[in-house]
């Protein structure tokens, strides 16, 4: 099975994706992660398995998210070259309803699990299907049904196989035997012991026990003689029976011999004689019958020519029948003239329609152009203003209602400057009342220094010498500070009448600004005035004050445009009119030329058709069924003269059989049929007897037992006498039961022995002694030959295993190898399974064995690839292929395993199907360098499948 194309009608994120055509045997799909690659393949899971409810194992059903009915169909080809759609849609079922379509005449009703080849879900989804998740997941390759074709050993042991088989021997011979007890013989053997021990202690008169035990031995071998004898004896008797048995076929075998004998020579009959001259003699019947038949044939036929020419009426005989031409030439003339006479006859029926369409038309034109006029008189009794009046108007009302809000912006401008000037003004207040607080207490040091210095003159004239030093001391330290603080008061004021100028320069820088704007804003406000009084409003305070006049022009705009359109479509309805009335005209020039062509046709015909004598109404097509009628009456009388020539063939064809009878006669050399009959009869007779002397022959080998004992048999037969074979048969029964009867009296000898054995064997537990050391004795043996069994067939398992492991493995694992060998670069040359434990290990190059809890990541994911790819082409083998789907499966490989797992993937799908899904660009572009040409390449991205990659 091959998908060749499939479609998605709504299935989780899908709606109305697919591909039409997928003729390559590998195709690659790239997209992002989230792109919809692991719906795609649930897609073709459920498709060829059903959607998943809530018991089933997996991802849910995919309901669909973007519209759709939920499911699709795939389309695929069988290996048988059939093909079939597989149509899934959603039911009252959780799996959803099936439908399988036939595509060609040869694809027969199938059902689905047909198609599949019996493949289960379990299968599909882990071998053929299977995404990174599944490839890593070793509980995958645990189904039952992988279970047994993976590690079948091929033995024939079952689902337990070699191992199981071996151990189950080994624990079974431990069980009946083991040196170190325990075991089953070694606990018999000890009751054996302590059993006979026991009887010897019950015995009272063991030594004549011991001897009735040897006469017992003596007496059986005497019997087992005897029994000997009686066989020979019972075998030479059975040898004369057979014999009596055969005698009467030796009688009838002689019998034959003698009739042979007694016919003799005869001539011999030439090579199959008997068979020619049946053949010969039915060959002559049968040209006799042949040609009766043929004159019937003819008679039958020459009737049918009589009434076909009758049926064409009283002038068509048979020979104006047989010279008509009903050739191409004719027939051609009448159809090429019924073919113009019924393109005239439609281009005038069409040229007649046109007319009355373009009729129809002009009417039409004319009413639609009179509404129109209705309409506008009726509407427009006065026309509008022009429309590009109203229009300018409406631009300039829109021009006004934009500088209404810019001067409105304006004045918010100049508030704004208003609030920022008495802010300036405020400050320039509070900074001239600081600076007055600063300059009033600044004469007050200056008198205190003048009181001071009177008063140190006063000291200085009291010749106070000392104490006018230091008050003047004093004076001039004071007189230092105040001046001092009175530089400091100096720089505060300087500093203040600085930020006071500052201040008025930005109140005077304000007043300018605000005078600017006043002007600005009276300008404009003079301007939309102007504009306002276009439109009958003397003074524009606000936008609200355009609105009135802005509706009115949008109204007179509409309307202007609607009278504008009116008078448009009069124009084209005006323009129709016309081009319609020449329509109408053209039309009925048309539908003359169409009349006069038809009947130019019809005469040309009539001056065609007379000249042949026949009608001038017959038509063209009555002319056809006439050519039909004579061509099939010529039929008839070419079949006449085929039928007359068979008679003729049929005549000389008995002639040539008799011939070949009579020669048959001559060569067995007899003069007539009678005397050749009676020559036959007489070799009839002669195989007869040598078919019965063969027979009894054949009989008498059996009953001997073989040639080689029938041709003793044979010398024993002619060398003696019913007679003597019935005196030999009486001998030899006496002799039989004279051996009989001496072997019944040693039996009667032994049982003597044995009942004195038994008499001496005193009381119930030594007789109870007795049956249980039989007993045990006849357990032993069979324990033992039971053990012996159990060691012979481990020895021969345990054999059988080794040299399996060394030589063969199954296919699966053979395959599942070579591709391992290929991925790892060699690497890993081969993958062994152990039979012992199941257990499987890579063997790499050099010989060495990993096992599975050495592999690392990289080479399970690479083991458990070749396994599948394996298992495909062993399942591929005996089952219907199935396509091949694989979801990112390389992406844990390392670049170079990579590498050499796609060039494996590329010469898989050579032989198999196979779709794989990847999100790595790179993987896409290596598949692309490998493949080539051979592969189709699809990008998923926006939920759609996109030829080629980017």
């Amino acid at each position: 099975m091959r998908i060749s194309g499939f479609h998605i009608d709504g299935f989780g994120v899908f709606h109305d994706v697919g591909i039409e055509v997928m003729d390559k045997s590998l195709t690659v799909i790239l997209g992002d992660n989230g792109a919809g690659k692991s719906t795609l393949l649930e897609f073709f899971r459920a498709a060829l398995f059903g959607f998943r409810g809530r018991r089933t194992s997996g991802p849910p059903g995919y309901k669909p998210l973007r519209g759709g009915q939920h499911g699709g169909h795939l389309t695929v080809r069988m290996s048988d070259g059939t093909s079939y759609r597989i149509i899934r849609s959603a039911s009252d079922k959780v799996a959803g309803a099936v439908s399988i379509v036939g595509l060609d005449n040869a694809s027969p009703a199938r059902e689905l699990s047909t198609l599949l080849g019996g493949a289960s879900r379990d299968i599909f989804e882990n071998v053929f299907a299977f995404s990174l998740g599944e490839l890593q997941d070793v509980a995958t390759l645990d189904r039952e049904e992988l279970r047994d074709r993976l590690y079948a050993a091929g033995s024939g042991a079952g689902a337990r196989g070699a191992p199981g088989v071996r151990a189950a021997l080994e624990k079974g011979a431990a069980a009946l035997y083991k040196k170190q007890g325990g075991s089953k013989l070694h606990l018999l053997l000890t009751q054996l012991e302590a059993a006979e021990r026991r009887r010897q202690d019950l015995s009272g008169e063991a030594e004549r026990y011991a001897q009735l035990t040897q006469e017992y031995d003596r007496i059986r071998a005497e019997i087992a003689q005897l029994e000997r004898r009686e066989r020979d004896a019972e075998s030479s008797l059975a040898q004369i029976r057979r014999l009596l048995d055969a005698w009467p076929d030796w009688l009838e075998l002689q019998e034959q011999e003698r009739l042979l004998a007694e016919i003799g020579d005869v001539r011999a009959l030439p090579e199959q004689a008997e068979k020619r001259y049946a053949e010969a003699k039915r060959t002559e019947e049968e040209r006799t019958r042949q040609l009766t038949d043929a004159t019937a044939r003819a008679e039958d036929s020459q009737k049918e020519v009589d009434a076909a020419c009758a049926a064409l009426g009283d002038m068509w005989t048979a020979a104006r029948v047989a010279t008509f031409d009903t050739g191409e030439a004719p027939r051609s003339k009448a159809a090429e003239c019924d073919r113009k006479l019924e393109e005239t006859r439609n281009a005038s029926a069409l040229a007649a329609g046109s007319v009355q369409h373009a009729r129809d038309a002009a009417n039409q034109t004319t009413q639609a152009r009179e509404a129109l006029e209705a309409e506008q008189s009726t509407n427009w009794p006065k026309p509008p203003r022009i429309l590009a009046d109203v229009e300018n108007d409406l631009a300039t009302i829109h021009r006004a209602r934009a500088e209404s809000a810019s001067l409105s912006e304006e004045r918010g401008r100049r508030s704004e400057m208003e609030g920022r000037k008495a802010a300036a003004e405020s400050d320039v207040r509070r900074l001239t009342e600081a600076k007055e607080s600063i300059a009033a207490p600044a004469r007050l040091p200056l008198v205190v220094t003048f009181g001071l210095l009177v008063a140190a003159s006063i000291l200085w004239q009291l010749n106070l010498t000392a104490s006018a030093i230091a008050f003047g001391l004093f004076l001039a330290a004071f007189y230092f500070a105040v001046r001092q603080h009175r530089q400091a008061r100096s720089i505060v004021r300087a500093e203040r009448a600085e930020r006071i100028r500052e201040a008025e320069g930005r109140v005077k820088d304000l007043e300018d600004k605000i005078a600017a704007a006043d002007e600005h804003i009276g300008r404009r406000q003079a301007e939309l005035n102007t504009i306002g009084a276009q439109f009958g409003i003397p003074i524009v305070s606000s936008v609200s004050d355009l609105d009135p006049a802005n509706t009115r022009l949008q109204a007179e705009a509409e309307a202007a445009r609607a009278y504008t359109d009116l008078n448009n479509r009069l124009r084209d309805a005006r323009k129709a009119e016309a081009t319609a009335a020449d329509a109408l005209e053209a039309a009925e020039r048309g539908l003359n030329e169409a009349t006069l062509n038809h009947e130019t046709e019809l005469g040309e015909w009539k001056r065609w058709i007379t000249p042949l004598s026949l009608r001038d109404d017959l038509t063209p097509q009555a002319f056809l069924q006439l050519l039909t009628r004579i061509a099939s009456v010529q039929a008839l009388l070419h079949q006449l003269d085929g039928r007359r020539r068979e008679v003729l063939n049929a005549q000389q064809g008995l002639q040539k059989a008799s011939a070949e009878v009579m020669d048959i006669l001559r060569e067995a050399g007899d003069a007539d049929e009678t005397a050749f009959k009676a020559h036959l009869a007489t070799v009839a007779r002669l195989n007869e007897v040598r078919t019965r002397i063969q027979s009894y022959g054949d009989k008498l080998v059996v009953r001997a037992g073989g040639a080689e004992r029938w041709s003793a048999m044979r010398d024993e037969l002619a060398s003696t006498t019913q007679e003597a074979l019935d005196v030999a048969l009486q001998a030899g029964s006496a002799s039989v039961t004279e051996v009989r009867r001496l072997r019944t009296e040693a039996q009667t000898r032994l049982g003597e022995r044995t009942s004195e054995m038994k008499r001496l064997e005193t009381g119930d537990e030594l007789e109870a002694v007795t049956s249980e050391i039989e007993s045990l004795r006849a357990q032993a043996s069979d324990v033992y030959d039971e053990w012996i069994v159990h060691r012979l067939g481990a020895w021969l398992i345990e054999m059988a295993q080794a040299s399996f492991e060394r030589n063969r493995q199954p296919e699966i694992i053979r395959r599942a190898g070579a591709a391992l060998a290929q991925i790892t670069g060699g690497a890993y040359s081969r993958l062994i399974r152990r039979l012992d434990s199941g257990d499987l290990e890579a063997e790499s190059h050099g010989g060495a064995l990993k096992e599975r809890k050495a592999w690392n990541r990289g080479l399970l994911e690479q083991i458990y690839l070749s396994m599948r790819l394996g298992f495909i082409e062993d399942y591929c083998r005996t089952s219907e292929p199935l396509p091949v789907i694989m979801d990112d499966v390389f992406a844990n490989f390392d670049p170079d395993h990579a590498e050499r797992a796609i060039q494996t993937l590329v010469d898989f799908a050579e032989e198999y199907q196979t779709i794989y899904l990847t999100c790595h660009p790179d993987i896409a572009q290596r598949f692309r360098a490998q493949a080539g040409a051979s592969a189709s390449y699809y990008t998923l991205s926006d939920y759609r499948l996109e030829v080629g990659l980017p």
